[in-house]
């Protein structure tokens, strides 16, 4: 049972605010209200007529006989065509290839696998477990979980098809991509009656559908696809989506994260762009508040997103905007703070975000989202939402011309010409930074992220303390990432933990309580130093996740020369604890190649394709060592740790979809104070030697060495030193 202290915690965490519009949604879900505002009813029973608004009908004349179309941002899709296709280049084949796939049945979801839904699609059966739900019921008598994992009934019916679809068309001007946009609409359609199934159950889900549709509508506007009677049964359908979302924005509000940003979007749009509609003016106008206020509360000043999640701080960026560039196109402008607060956002994004490959660290929730897929750039690559932000907040480009432009040419309806380009230079190296709760340490070949939140809402993960350790494209000390919200136990949101994480854990505590699936008691971290020198970077923070034990948590990042990363962890307090550290790696081999269970000092090999390593781990204590992949020990015993054996040695990089993982811990029972020392060396052949003292006091390899303070100092680090010519330390 939650203790008051808990509940307490979690009122501390996220306000009082949200929890008001929280019961003020469940009272009107509980009173009918919600119910009696979205009647399930036929798509027979509704007619055209009854979306128009009074003295509004030659408008809306228009739009049906095909001379008005939605007022997106991009205008006429088909004179993109010349600027699609040189960016596209081959990859226009793989447009084609997803359609035709498509038509057949097989959908890309979650940006990953085609998977097969048949034909019509059963969209209402979840791919994850096969299992389906009726749509004769009212979306407010249906159990999101009752076929599994929600997000495997819905994610088909986001309709990222009809992205690809209408890119193929502005492309190409192939008429089967518009027929196959309605054929699927219609069979939809036919599969979902109003208010009537699971698909209704989300007014973010119904908001990021009807996007989609209007998108493909105005992409592929003059298409013989869409004569009267399609026309109008999309307005018709549109509007339903409209009415549902705005039926229930008090869930939106009581999140107060991206599900607030995606109704509040999907209300604007829909208003801007059917402005003959009933409801379009209501729309617009409380679709904007929203979005200015979100935009406003979700985003630090910094740059950072309130969810603590790279993936949901993209779907927030994408989704303002569009919003923003909405604003702009039918002369309702944001506020200059809204441009502000998303500058520091692709400022923040950057910072993360390797320039060759456009990864990030999969840090925080991780559901797969992708909602505007422009581009035929891979699903971790961020570059297209940086670039997109900079043209559209700036007007030149953060990047260089490349396949990433292609999101910025349907934003901005056109794109600078290359020698127009106001490239901005790479950042100077070595540095340390602190943005969007983390420290980001460079090297010119290498990073290292900490992660040192304050937290203003509700935390992602249970996280705070986690180094995430690159090598050029290679992460090799990496997140787990999510896999699954509502899966099976164990796979019910397993993976946000602080066991999974590479961080310590105390008495086989997450560092933060948790309170539901969602919800974690924050507990903030502190950013103490940060700096960078000749061929060194380096960055200290502490944690009070331990608070309750009477334990703080301090750790210190130490890179030298790019390749070499010193790490750490001192436990300050009294009493003797049992800790734990753990390090995630990508699949590979790790062998214990000196030193024995039950030793202060341990090193490990480790090999990745091209990548070999040196690791050594040294411990003020005896330690025990455990290696787990795919759920399986393969050195040592796993023991009594609370987590289940069968979650470790995994990392998920695409929504329900995981691959395995090495994942090492260091387990010593000691009083303290206590220390972890740990050394990550990288090269392409065998990585050097390097030296621990029996003290952990100094540290040595070819790149350098660091001097430590005693335990319990305020500061780990006394001194770093740079090897002018790398050697090793003999």
């Amino acid at each position: 049972m939650t203790s008051l202290r808990v509940l307490l915690g979690a009122l501390r965490t996220v306000g009082l605010e949200q929890p008001l519009w929280w019961l003020l949604y469940r009272y009107q879900l509980g009173s009918g209200l919600v119910a009696i505002r979205t009647p399930l009813r036929t798509w027979d029973a509704l007619r055209f007529d009854d979306a128009v608004r009074p003295g509004a009908q030659a408008q809306a004349a228009r739009y049906l006989a095909g001379e008005a179309s939605p007022g997106l941002f991009f205008g006429e899709a088909r004179a993109l065509a010349p600027q699609l296709i040189a960016l596209l280049g081959p990859d226009l084949q793989t447009l084609s290839d997803e359609s035709v796939l498509a038509s057949t049945g097989r959908f890309r979801l979650w940006e990953d696998a085609f998977r097969s839904l048949g034909l019509p699609p059963a969209w209402n059966r979840n791919p994850l477990t096969e299992r389906e739900q009726e749509a004769t019921k009212h979306w407010t008598f249906i159990a999101e979980r009752s076929t599994g994992d929600v997000k495997g009934l819905w994610e088909a019916s986001r309709f990222s098809i009809a992205y690809r679809l209408a890119r193929l068309y502005a492309a190409t001007g192939e008429e089967r991509a518009a027929q196959q946009f309605m054929r699927l609409v219609d069979s939809w359609l036919l599969a979902n009656p109003p208010n009537g199934g699971p698909q209704w159950i989300s007014a973010q889900e119904v908001g990021l559908r009807a996007m989609a549709w209007v998108f493909a509508l105005t992409g592929m506007w003059g298409s013989s696809a869409f004569g009267r009677e399609q026309r109008t049964r999309l307005a018709i359908a549109l509007r339903e989506h409209g009415r549902r979302v705005e039926a229930s924005l008090a869930y939106g509000l009581a999140q107060g994260n991206n599900h607030m940003l995606s109704e509040a979007a999907a209300l604007w749009t829909l208003g801007l762009a059917f402005p003959w509609m009933r409801e379009a003016r209501r729309w617009a106008a409380r679709g904007r508040r929203m979005l200015i206020a979100a935009a406003r509360s979700q985003i630090e000043t910094d740059g950072g997103y309130i969810q603590q999640s790279v993936n949901y701080q993209r779907l927030a960026a994408q989704v303002l905007a569009w919003s923003i560039r909405m604003g702009e196109v039918h002369e309702r402008p944001f506020p200059r703070e809204t441009y502000a607060r998303l500058r520091a956002m692709r400022d923040c994004m950057a910072s993360l975000v390797d320039e060759g490959t456009g990864r990030a660290p999969n840090l925080g929730h991780n559901d797969g989202s992708l909602v505007f897929p422009l581009t035929t750039c891979a699903y971790e690559d961020y570059r297209p939402v940086i670039q997109s932000l900079s043209l559209l907040c700036d007007r030149h480009r953060y990047l260089a011309l490349g396949p990433w432009d292609e999101e910025a040419l349907w934003l901005m309806g056109a794109l600078p010409a290359q020698e127009e380009a106001q490239d901005v230079p790479p950042p100077a190296v070595p540095r340390a930074d602190a943005r969007g709760g983390m420290i980001a340490l460079r090297m010119e070949d290498g990073r290292g992220f900490l992660r040192s939140a304050r937290f203003r809402n509700r935390p992602a993960h249970a996280d705070q303390l986690h180094a995430d350790l690159w090598s050029g494209d290679l992460n090799f000390a990496c997140d787990a990432g999510t896999y699954l919200y509502g899966g099976d136990p164990p796979w019910d949101n397993a993976l946000a933990g602080s066991w999974v994480h590479n961080t310590v854990v105390v008495d086989g505590r997450n560092q933060m309580e948790r309170v539901g699936r969602f919800l974690w008691v924050a507990e903030n971290a502190r950013a103490e130093r940060m700096e960078a020198g000749a061929g060194y970077t380096l960055g200290v923070a502490s944690h009070g996740g331990y608070r309750r034990l009477g334990i703080l948590h301090r750790r210190a990042l130490v890179g030298l020369g790019g390749q070499t990363w010193i790490i750490v962890d001192d436990l300050l307090g009294g009493g003797a604890h049992a800790l734990r550290l753990h390090w995630l790696s990508p699949d590979g081999e790790l062998a214990l190649i000196r030193g024995d269970p039950g030793d202060q000092l341990l090193e490990f090999g480790c090999t990745w394709k091209d990548r070999k390593a040196r690791a050594v781990v040294w411990g003020s204590s005896a330690m025990d060592v455990n290696l787990v992949r795919a759920g399986v020990d393969v050195l040592g015993a796993s023991g009594i740790d609370a987590l289940p054996r069968e979650v470790r040695g995994w990392r998920s990089l695409r929504y329900a979809s995981r691959e395995p993982a090495l994942s090492l811990t260091m387990r010593m029972k000691t009083s303290l104070p206590a220390r972890f020392v740990t050394i990550w060396v990288i090269g392409p052949d065998e990585a050097p030697a390097t030296h621990v003292d029996l003290s952990g006091r100094t540290l040595s390899c070819s790149a350098g060495s660091v001097g430590l303070n005693p335990i319990g100092s305020p500061d780990p680090i006394a001194s770093v030193r740079v090897s002018a010519s790398p050697s090793g330390p003999g």
